[in-house]
């Protein structure tokens, strides 16, 4: 499946610093996926651009895809898809200085 390949290949880039051609790859394999409506791909897609977001510190964005990710678990039912992305949200609320609203997607997801 392309969107498979898309994912591995952006996660792949991500790795390697080519933020741009990651983005690109992630953009297209969320496409994909939103398309076949396929919510599991959709969330571990939405991670991984989070985490594109997060290594070009645009950490709204990055709360955005992370919480777009944890609707996208849920529908699936993956429970380890929703623990993971939990863990991005936490980890990006605990960095953040108190009042930081560019976390604001990211507490609202915890209720906070």
């Amino acid at each position: 499946m392309r969107a498979v390949i898309l994912n591995n290949l952006g996660n792949a880039q991500l790795g390697l610093r080519q933020l741009e051609a990651a983005q690109a790859s992630l953009e297209e394999a969320l496409g994909i996926y939103r398309r076949l409506e396929h919510h599991a791909g959709e969330g571990a897609v939405l991670n991984n651009l989070g985490a594109c977001w997060e290594a070009r510190s645009e950490r709204d964005k990055a709360c955005l895809s992370y919480t777009q990710a944890l609707v996208a678990s849920a529908q699936a039912d993956d429970r380890r898809g929703q623990a993971i992305t939990e863990g991005h949200i936490r980890r990006l609320i605990e960095q953040s200085a108190a009042g930081d609203r560019s976390v604001e997607a990211c507490r609202a997801a915890f209720g906070e």
